[in-house]
């Protein structure tokens, strides 16, 4: 498996708004295993995924991806 670099933006902006990827997950209707693999690196999101998450966590997708 491939792996590109770790998502820190998205996980600092979890932990500023004190969200759990569950909640992320929730929200998103993401499951919580791929929101985990965004995270880590080990999956690229779709341009879907990273509008959805954007948009739940009231941030603009450039911020976070």
């Amino acid at each position: 498996m491939i792996r590109t670099l770790p998502n820190i933006r998205l996980k600092v902006a979890l932990m500023k708004k004190g969200l759990s990827q569950r909640d992320l997950a929730f929200g998103t209707r993401i499951d919580e295993p791929r929101i985990s693999k965004i995270i880590r690196g080990y999956e690229v999101p779709t341009w879907e995924m990273k509008k959805s998450i954007a948009k739940y966590l009231e941030m603009d997708e450039k911020e976070l991806f």
